[in-house]
């Protein structure tokens, strides 16, 4: 995983300024976690493990699911459920940066988690 860059007006965001300090901590969290196109599995288990290892007795899952709906509020999150991808195909809701080029290099490397197909998961959000 490459190395990002959080550039220092990320602190004066005026989005990230409306949410709870847990919802901006999980933010700067995820852009290490997204791949190299802003995407990320947003399975909440391997969410909890991967951003949050040394602090799992005291962030619980329902924390993530509240900072993910309260980032997506905001504006700063999108989900999705994918086009077919392989053959197999993978199944399940996905997150994504919307600004995500704006910000950050898109390499070109090979995607890790598969292109949007509905973005319709953002309403119930």
């Amino acid at each position: 995983m490459p190395n990002r860059v959080l550039k220092d007006s990320i602190n004066e965001s005026e989005g990230l300024s409306e949410c709870s300090i847990f919802a901006d901590d999980l933010y700067k969290r995820l852009i290490n976690y997204a791949d190299d196109y802003g995407r990320f599995n947003s399975d909440t288990t391997i969410m909890r493990a991967r951003l949050y290892p040394r602090e799992l007795e005291y962030v619980s899952e329902e924390d993530i699911i509240n900072g993910l709906i309260e980032l997506t509020g905001v504006g700063k999150l999108q989900f999705y459920t994918p086009q077919v991808f392989n053959q197999g195909g993978k199944k399940g809701v996905y997150g994504a940066f919307p600004n995500w080029s704006e910000h950050q290099r898109i390499r070109d490397s090979k995607k890790k988690c598969p292109d949007p197909a509905d973005t319709s998961i953002n309403d119930w959000y």
